[in-house]
């Protein structure tokens, strides 16, 4: 991997939205971040934050990009699959990881942090919204792979 986040394991390839899905306006995505997505309240997605309590998936960007002013110009991939890999950077307010630390995270939910440079990670001292599920990371690379917890998928159902 070159410094992209994103997917790392894709167990059905096809598990996507049936369509390009519509943007929230001015979404900021970075290449050195997490990309996972939430629907707001006129149907657009956006990156997810730290307050959000519902993922609905992996927005496909390989790119730093700032969607247009305008909600739902840009459209995009999503990936919605519960068993889906992700590679995310881990929150610099956390303690650089290391085996250690990573083995006792697995199987453990956390939360999405964000920073104020538009910057996604995976906050695993945070234990309120419980949007995300480690499997695992990178010592190198100090990231972690998580899943979508899928009590915290669609939460709403789809559609709504």
């Amino acid at each position: 991997m070159n410094g992209n986040y994103g997917p790392i394991h894709l167990p059905n390839p096809y598990s996507k939205f049936p369509q390009e899905q519509p943007l929230a306006a001015s979404v900021v995505f970075k290449l050195l971040s997490g990309k996972f997505v939430t629907r707001d309240s006129s149907g657009n997605y956006a990156i997810s934050i730290s307050s959000d309590t519902q993922i609905w998936g992996w927005a496909e960007v390989d790119a730093d990009w700032t969607t247009s002013a305008t909600e739902a110009i840009d459209k995009i991939v999503i990936i919605d699959d519960l068993e889906a890999v992700f590679e995310m950077p881990n929150d610099s307010g956390n303690t650089a990881l290391t085996e250690a630390i990573i083995k006792t995270l697995i199987g453990e939910t956390c939360d999405i942090a964000e920073s104020t440079t538009n910057i996604q990670a995976a906050d695993y001292n945070a234990s309120s919204t419980d949007v995300i599920k480690i499997v695992g990371g990178s010592v190198a690379r100090n990231s972690l792979y998580v899943k979508i917890n899928p009590i915290k998928f669609y939460t709403l159902g789809y559609g709504d």
